[in-house]
């Protein structure tokens, strides 16, 4: 082993990952689910590489799907990054995976993350509880606006943000 892999081994700690997500007490008492979703992948415990994935739903009664939205978010994080992780590293790619990871991923995130959605709807339309709970939360013209123009306003019902994390040894 060479003194500089010798330094960079000594250099390096342990990573040990954990992860929580804990319902609000607002959220509690309106009786709404816990609107945020995690996620890690460390094939070798310890040891680069990891993932890390969290989303937070938006939460608002707009949003009565975010719960699902940030599930789907970091689904789709985890598979887009996994794939990155199982290519062949190469030390002379990394300013093209530096590259799609600028310009392509985060459009792929989005656009799969709204098929996922689509899917979701097609499994399950909107139903009359969530649409009355939007109109007691956000008044008739709301619900009568999100009723008049759902194919625009989908995505926002499941509207989360979402923070991804890739670690490797390069």
């Amino acid at each position: 082993m060479s003194e500089d892999a010798e330094k960079l081994d000594r250099d390096l700690q342990p990573w040990r990952l954990m992860l929580e997500t804990v319902r609000g007490a607002s959220h509690e008492l309106k009786k709404m689910p816990n609107q945020d979703y995690g996620d890690f992948y460390q094939p070798n415990e310890n040891s680069l590489p990891i993932i890390l994935a969290i989303s937070d739903g938006h939460g608002s009664a707009k949003s009565f799907r975010s719960d699902r939205g940030s599930r789907f978010a970091v689904e789709t994080a985890m598979e887009l990054l996994k794939g990155l992780v199982d290519q062949e590293s190469d030390r002379e790619n990394i300013s093209a995976v530096k590259d799609y990871i600028n310009d392509k991923l985060p459009q792929r995130i989005v656009s799969t993350w709204k098929k996922k959605v689509d899917e979701d709807l097609k499994n399950q339309d909107f139903t009359s509880e969530e649409l009355e709970n939007l109109e007691k939360e956000e008044g008739t013209r709301v619900r009568q606006s999100f009723e008049n123009h759902k194919e625009e306003r989908k995505y926002v019902v499941y509207g989360a943000t979402l923070l991804a994390v890739l670690v490797t040894e390069d």
